[in-house]
């Protein structure tokens, strides 16, 4: 990358967190990027984020799909909102490689957001 004489933008830093933390540190004020809400529902933000989804409710059923068997949770609606059932919807694709993380007895449906 050239040096074009300007700082890096958050589009350059690797997590745009570590970025905006950064910039706090160094000038003080409120967060580039905003804060999210504590506990669990920034949390669902968080995900609602990761999953490119419009809330936090869809945010939780997708963990609640994560959260079960991958043929059973193929037969439900998907959380994306698009009327078909998850093992037709591309937004299966987004789960598949986090499900391969998750072990079969994850409690991710079980977890109490609200605090």
């Amino acid at each position: 990358m050239a040096d074009s004489g300007t700082e890096a933008g958050p589009s350059d830093a690797p997590i745009p967190y570590l970025y905006a933390i950064s910039l706090n540190l160094k000038n003080g004020g409120k967060l580039v990027f905003g804060e999210l809400a504590h506990y669990g529902p920034g949390m669902l933000q968080d995900y609602a984020q990761l999953f490119a989804l419009a809330s936090s409710e869809q945010a939780r059923y997708a963990l609640e799909l994560l959260g079960m068997k991958r043929r059973i949770a193929n037969k439900y609606a998907c959380p994306c909102g698009c009327g078909v059932r998850l093992g037709r919807c591309r937004f299966r694709h987004r789960l598949l490689p986090l499900r391969r993380l998750a072990s079969r007895g994850c409690p991710l449906g079980r977890i109490r957001w609200e605090e």
